[in-house]
């Protein structure tokens, strides 16, 4: 396994690297767009309650089905092991258009493998939402967009957009903290390559999703 892995940092084209994540466009501007999230949603009008602010912002903790995916086509392009956590955090601001509309962004799940393999997956997205139950402090929703999942490390390639939907439920939205959880599917790929980069396989890494979410 050493031998292997010293072929591997001698040979891979793709090292992971945070600043060729943060140099890309879609993730700047998924920041860009989060930035302005909070520089508003910190000057809005809360109009006396909580269950009207406009801006909202949820942070969750997902599991993404196809990430075990990603882990075994990896072991399948080099002989190497790799352990892949499929879970990862992400945040996904969004302002109310009314009680029944919203509008936002997402960033994430975040996935980091380290080890013999060095390799960061960083989703990023916009979608919109709908509000089933407006006007309560129990919400049902659906939501729908389009996500890029930003990929960067050994025997990863390009990205490939894809549609995303979900549908959730939130509790206690008339709190400072609301409470909920969300099932969603997501088409988006990554690209998994030998170590000379050559594309063996396609990955769906977050095919379906289960979230916990605490909304601020």
């Amino acid at each position: 396994m050493a031998r292997y892995s010293r072929r591997l940092s001698m040979k891979s084209k793709k090292r992971f690297s945070l600043h060729e994540i943060a140099s890309t466009q879609p993730f700047r501007g998924v920041l860009l767009l989060a930035g302005l999230f909070c520089i508003l949603g910190s000057t809005s009008s809360v109009d006396g309650s909580v269950a009207d602010k406009k801006w909202r912002f949820p942070v969750g903790l997902a599991y993404g089905s196809g990430l075990k995916d990603v882990g075994d086509a990896m072991e399948a392009a080099a002989p190497v092991d790799v352990t892949t956590w499929p879970v990862g955090l992400h945040f996904d601001p969004y302002y109310s258009l009314n009680d029944r509309f919203g509008v936002g962004g997402s960033l994430g799940p975040v996935v980091i493998m380290l080890g013999d393999l060095n390799a960061v997956i960083v989703p990023v997205g916009v979608d919109v939402r709908l509000n089933l139950l407006p006007g309560k402090s129990t919400s049902i929703y659906a939501r729908g967009g389009v996500r890029y999942p930003i990929a960067n490390g050994d025997l990863l390639g390009d990205g490939k957009a894809g549609a995303f939907g979900g549908i959730g439920v939130a509790i206690g939205r008339n709190r400072a903290v609301a409470w909920g959880l969300e099932a969603s599917i997501d088409t988006s790929k990554v690209e998994v390559t030998t170590l000379s980069g050559f594309v063996t396989e396609s990955v769906k890494p977050y095919e379906f999703m289960l979230s916990i979410i605490a909304e601020f």
